[in-house]
């Protein structure tokens, strides 16, 4: 081996092993890739480099490399059908496949990244308009009612907080119980015990975070996002507002109310895509200064909130935003 490849292999894997430490964090990357003496693209792509060489990859980013060469709806369409793949599964790894194992492409060339997410999107609408009463036999509406309903089994929330999240209305998820049940007894059957397991673990959880709530809303309230409350809990706004009418004070349960009840009245939440929030320039006022996000931290927002499986809607946009932002202050000032 000459010195030249020893020398590349070094420092691809020098690259890749601070990538690993920089956390998906832009700043962090810029920083070590100054460290390096590389340019950020030298730097990530280098990255790849020792990816592509060394890591070992689950199936989806051979899929998923196949199916961002795509150009069209009608080859999207025979993609799916052809190789039988998962769109959940697809979807679901989408971020991780981009951060994990083309960390240039998701950091340099994002508008790929938007691009192949709204493929997926139409896929997904492709896929809703088929499930119509007239047409629940069909192969593409029983298989997207199953995947639906296994992606809610094998979720840790409820019912109606997985509805919430995933932007499905609660017509549409009965629909889809309904196809399972006609078309796949052994998974309805799975299903329904779920529910018993999800409705015992409520009984002994939605206490503990009702509490667990409101001692942060008593701390701070006017700081308590939607993200906040999504990462402290499995449920649904109105079921944690039900339980804790029960169990609360008069004025525990006005608090309690007035900050849940303006989370569940986000209408946005349901219906939110991306493409608004990467067409529109956000600029934001804080502590009396006027900050603007770039694409790149837009992504970078995108990705915390896919880390942490919050839905993304202009709410929860705009408070990663700020919280980046404010990170961003806190290390200006260290």
């Amino acid at each position: 081996m000459s010195n030249n490849n020893i020398y590349n292999d070094y420092i691809e894997s020098t690259c890749y092993n601070y990538y690993l430490k920089c956390n998906n964090d832009i700043d962090k990357i810029k920083i070590c890739a100054e460290l390096l003496k590389l340019s950020v693209e030298e730097f990530l792509k280098s990255a790849f480099f020792y990816i592509e060489k060394n890591i070992k990859k689950p199936e989806y980013v051979k899929l998923l490399d196949t199916f961002s060469l795509l150009q069209t709806d009608e080859e999207v369409i025979k993609f799916f059908d052809n190789f039988k793949v998962d769109f959940n599964y697809l979807n679901n790894n989408l971020i991780s496949y981009y951060l994990n194992y083309r960390p240039h492409i998701f950091f340099l060339q994002n508008q790929e990244l938007y691009r192949v997410r709204e493929m997926l999107r139409k896929y997904d609408n492709y896929l809703y308009r088929k499930m119509d009463p007239v047409r629940t036999n069909t192969f593409d509406s029983e298989n997207y009612a199953s995947n639906t309903i296994k992606a809610f089994i094998n979720s840790h929330y409820s019912k109606k907080r997985f509805c919430f999240n995933n932007s499905i209305g609660c017509l549409a998820f009965k629909d889809y119980i309904s196809v399972i049940k006609k078309n796949d007894k052994e998974l309805y059957d799975e299903y329904l015990t779920n529910l018993k397991i999800k409705d015992y673990e409520k009984k002994e959880t939605i206490v503990y975070d009702i509490l667990n709530i409101l001692d942060k809303l008593k701390q701070d309230f006017d700081n308590f996002t939607l993200i906040d409350f999504c990462i402290m809990t499995n449920y649904h706004p109105t079921e944690l507002i039900e339980e804790a009418d029960k169990i609360l004070e008069l004025e525990d349960r006005k608090l309690f109310r007035l900050k849940l009840g303006a989370f569940d009245a986000k209408d946005s939440l349901r219906d939110e895509r991306l493409t608004r929030l990467f067409k529109t320039d956000y600029n934001f006022n804080v502590d009396n200064e006027i900050i603007n996000i770039s694409e790149e931290e837009k992504y970078a927002v995108i990705s915390y909130l896919n880390q942490y499986n919050i839905p993304i809607c202009n709410e929860t946009f705009r408070d990663g935003c700020i919280k980046l932002i404010k990170k961003r202050k806190e290390n200006i000032i260290k």
